[in-house]
């Protein structure tokens, strides 16, 4: 009995100074050390300029893993953690501390305010050490209202600002002009 800790209300734990988690109710597991909140839950990683909210979060402190579930928005920000650098909306989300990639799935949207584009897609997943953004199946991306690109499992190097995959690529623009691509890199 006392390796489960419950609580509910108005629920706001602080892990180290650095992790700040709200929502309504929650529930600590010593033994595993994993916490589940549900309820407009805030999760925010001071460290890692990371900030999640969703219905339901399990953090996983042994495995330092943070999984979202129902209606998730993730934010990467600045070092200042102010300015939000990628939003990314979708059902699901998993993110491993120690590997920096973050997964999230279903009817996604990430907005990128930096580079200027926004990909829609059932997959996303994002290697914050290699600054590598993958989408894979059928994507969707607006890039700076002047193109739209029709493809799927294409990669982005935020670091080379390049967008690349070996799939047919349909291109329009502004105009109206369509190219039809057997692969892209841009």
């Amino acid at each position: 009995k006392g390796n489960l800790i419950t609580a509910s209300g108005s629920v706001s734990i602080t892990d180290r100074k650095n992790i700040t988690i709200e929502g309504k109710e929650a529930k600590y597991n010593k033994l595993d050390q994993s916490i589940q909140i549900e309820g407009d839950v805030i999760f925010f990683d001071k460290n890692n300029n990371y900030k999640v909210s969703s219905k339901k979060i399990i953090f996983d402190r042994k495995n330092n893993v943070i999984s979202s579930f129902d209606n998730t928005e993730a934010k990467l920000l600045d070092k200042s953690n102010i300015n939000t650098i990628l939003k990314i909306t979708g059902k699901n989300s998993s993110f491993d501390k120690n590997t920096e990639i973050l997964e999230i799935n279903e009817n996604i949207i990430l907005k990128d305010f930096i580079n200027n584009y926004e990909i829609f897609s059932e997959k996303i997943i994002f290697s914050r050490t290699n600054q590598l953004i993958s989408s894979l199946g059928k994507t969707e991306i607006n890039l700076e209202e002047d193109y739209f690109i029709l493809t799927k499992d294409i990669f982005f190097n935020r670091n080379k600002n390049i967008f690349y995959t070996k799939e047919p690529t349909t291109i329009t623009d502004n105009f109206n002009n369509r190219f039809e691509l057997s692969s892209l890199n841009l």
